[in-house]
């Protein structure tokens, strides 16, 4: 890893408490699309996002989900947060967000029934 994306990944880890919930979820989709795999920034974006899940829109709930599958962080409670605010907002989901968020809970190998009834439920209807 480079030495600046090192020194961004730490100064993220203190500000992280202050981005809103999408900025928090376009941070994770950047380092993964990067690959760059800071397990202590991946750990402070799960706490942060745990904390105000209700907060995230569908299309960051998906980018969400699709980073920490991208770089393989199987993080359960943070899996389960996502599944149960995603269920209620089904219907906000576009085919993408659908695809990411089917992509992520299987790539994880976290079943969660409810989610993907929802998002069967949803691919219908897009």
């Amino acid at each position: 890893s480079s030495p600046v994306i090192a020194d961004l990944a730490s100064s993220l880890i203190q500000r992280v408490w202050e981005f809103t919930a999408q900025q928090v979820a376009t941070i994770a989709w950047a380092f993964a699309t990067l690959r760059k795999d800071d397990a202590p920034l991946f750990k402070a974006i799960a706490n942060a996002s745990l904390d105000r899940i209700a907060e995230f829109e569908a299309r960051a709930l998906g980018n969400l989900a699709w980073s920490f599958a991208k770089l393989e962080r199987r993080n359960e409670p943070l899996l389960a947060a996502i599944a149960s605010s995603a269920v209620p907002k089904r219907l906000l989901f576009n085919a993408q967000g659908v695809g990411n968020m089917v992509w992520a809970f299987a790539t994880l190998h976290y079943q969660n029934v409810p989610l993907l009834d929802a998002m069967s439920e949803q691919a219908l209807h897009i």
